[in-house]
């Protein structure tokens, strides 16, 4: 699968971190508002580190993820 375009990479999540397009990420603080998970990252990159606010809020069989200034996208479950 092609994963160069924040619609088609794979999101990744563990219980201690997340991974998406260019962001390599340690989940700091995580809470739920109705069906959102709402994440604060902290992501690793070009020599520094930053905050990132992460939203995942399922859609169906789909998943909307808002993450930092990256326009919302909608992801599909992996089969």
């Amino acid at each position: 699968a092609d994963s160069n375009t924040a619609r088609t990479a794979p999101l990744i999540a563990t219980q201690s971190a997340l991974r998406w397009f260019a962001d390599a990420c340690r989940i700091g603080k995580i809470y739920k508002i109705g069906q959102a998970v709402h994440i604060q990252a902290h992501c690793f990159g070009d020599d520094n580190t930053r905050a990132i606010p992460v939203a995942l809020t399922p859609r169906g069989d789909r998943l909307t993820v808002a993450w930092g200034k990256t326009p919302v996208e909608e992801l599909r479950r992996c089969r």
